[in-house]
């Protein structure tokens, strides 16, 4: 499930690039799961991929509990789903103050590798060059995670790591059914 456009447009271009490898059923939801039930319970796994965006710490770090009580695994991203897009090319540790000033970063990043300012709206082209850099982006990801890990006072606030992406966990798991599949 996806809270956001971006999001969805990856994850849909991933399901159509892996063919038979993996059931992804791509899903949009919003940022509240009071009342919010899955058609069936006919899933192996349930994943929730979200940023913390604009929102409060406590309301980005209870979202997260929440999805883990319900034995879902939540891909979050803080501040913004574009820092797992910049991970795809560099290593990434500064800190950004708002999703905008990531988002700007990414747009900025795009439009020097790709020569084009990435819309909204993820084009194909465009993230089949994000995924020929995927083992990149997971790499990159884990370091900055790992960054992170070394102080256990974060590990019940998700909210105040940033930059961080758990998006990573999804890909190595999407690598992982690819790998057992070819």
């Amino acid at each position: 499930m996806c809270d956001g456009k971006t999001e969805k447009d990856y994850f849909v271009h991933l399901r159509r690039m892996l063919r038979n490898v993996a059931a992804l059923d791509v899903r949009h939801f919003k940022y509240d799961l009071k009342g919010f039930r899955l058609p069936s319970d006919d899933f192996d796994e349930i994943w929730c991929v979200f940023d913390k965006d604009d929102r409060k710490n406590e309301t980005f770090d209870k979202f997260i509990q929440e999805a883990n009580e319900r034995k879902w695994i939540a891909g979050w991203s803080n501040p913004c789903f574009e820092l797992w897009l910049e991970l795809h090319f560099h290593e990434v540790s500064r800190h950004a103050r708002k999703q905008y000033d990531q988002t700007r970063r990414w747009e900025q990043l795009a439009e020097k590798k790709f020569g084009r300012k990435p819309r909204k709206t993820l084009d194909g082209q465009l993230l089949d060059e994000l995924l020929e850099c995927f083992p990149a982006a997971i790499e990159h990801a884990r370091h900055l995670y790992h960054q992170w890990e070394k102080d256990a006072s974060l590990a019940q606030h998700p909210s105040r790591r940033n930059p961080c992406t758990m998006v990573f966990l999804l890909a190595e798991r999407v690598r992982a059914l690819q790998q057992s599949h070819q």
